[in-house]
């Protein structure tokens, strides 16, 4: 079994009491088997932690304004600092990691909607590249589907990442791979699919109305191409990479260029053409659509609607 992971990832910190954004409010943070057991056997002596989970839909719980009731005021988990970070649920020990599985290999990336890791993605000044961390040497082989996921997204990632380039002109490239019509990432056309969106909040769909109005525009990035390239990649990574078939690699490719100037037009929404306005568009998009297996489904179909068929 082959481990890498992104070289992004390389030093991540959780933010802990200083991030603004913390990962234990405003979710629905299910709760594995084995944490539920370590649960409830502390709550036998911790009216604190006997409150602070739900067996019957195994989640945990949360307070009126939706932040997980193990939150403390400085920001801080009260199990971690009790009991450690062994007593944790799978997916709190785990964020913002995500996985890539394949037949013998495992890729490990961070996901934008932690602000933390939305800074390191749009600083990265280098490739980004998977690093290989361990190999068991085991025999495993990729299946044919397989073989053709990684050379498909490695080789869209390869254009994401020619310098030689402008980001534009990476982009048309990628949209001339998946098959996809230019009019897919058009201020009107990225703010109409999300619109439609069920789960998406109200004040970002306020902020994607206003890009309604924005000129039609193929190089929004002047300025932030490294970061665009940044973005672009980790896109392409996370999202190609779960391809079922050859049509569906299309699709993923055109949903991660549709993301990159998703996120561009929002962060004009905020009212910033600078790199911290940029990181928040990134995060509040990634929170509200790749965390959302509905709402990431929705534009998946809605890019699928824009690959000429041959």
């Amino acid at each position: 079994m082959k481990h890498y992971e992104l070289n992004y990832c390389k030093n991540f910190k959780c933010k802990a009491g200083g991030c603004e954004h913390t990962c234990c409010a405003k979710w629905e943070i299910d709760v594995d088997a084995r944490a539920i057991k370590r649960l409830a056997l502390l709550g036998e002596n911790d009216e604190r932690v006997k409150r602070g989970f739900d067996e019957k839909t195994k989640t945990l719980k949360t307070d009126e304004n939706r932040r997980c009731l193990f939150l403390d005021d400085d920001g801080l988990c009260y199990i971690i600092k009790k009991y450690g970070e062994r007593v944790l649920p799978f997916v709190c020990k785990t964020h913002p990691r995500f996985k890539n599985f394949f037949t013998g290999r495992v890729e490990t990336g961070l996901g934008l909607a932690c602000e933390e890791a939305a800074r390191k993605i749009l600083s990265l000044n280098g490739k980004m590249r998977l690093v290989l961390l361990r190999d068991t040497r085991e025999e495993a082989h990729l299946s044919r589907i397989e073989r053709s996921i990684i050379l498909f997204r490695n080789k869209a990632v390869s254009i994401a990442n020619d310098k030689t380039r402008s980001v534009s002109d990476r982009v048309k490239t990628l949209l001339t791979l998946a098959s996809a019509r230019e009019e897919l990432v058009l201020p009107k056309s990225i703010a109409n699919a999300l619109l439609q969106t069920d789960f998406l909040e109200p004040s970002i769909k306020e902020l994607y109305a206003k890009t309604l109005s924005l000129t039609p525009d193929l190089n929004p990035f002047c300025g932030f191409e490294n970061a665009a390239a940044s973005l672009l990649s980790y896109f392409i990574f996370r999202h190609v990479s779960r391809a079922s078939d050859q049509t569906d690699l299309k699709v993923r490719l055109a949903f991660a260029v549709y993301s990159l100037f998703a996120v561009f037009y929002l962060a004009k929404a905020l009212g910033g053409d600078n790199i911290a306005a940029l990181t928040e568009a990134a995060r509040t998009y990634s929170a509200e659509v790749e965390y959302s297996d509905d709402n990431t489904h929705f534009l998946l179909d809605y890019a699928e609607g824009f690959i000429k068929l041959i």
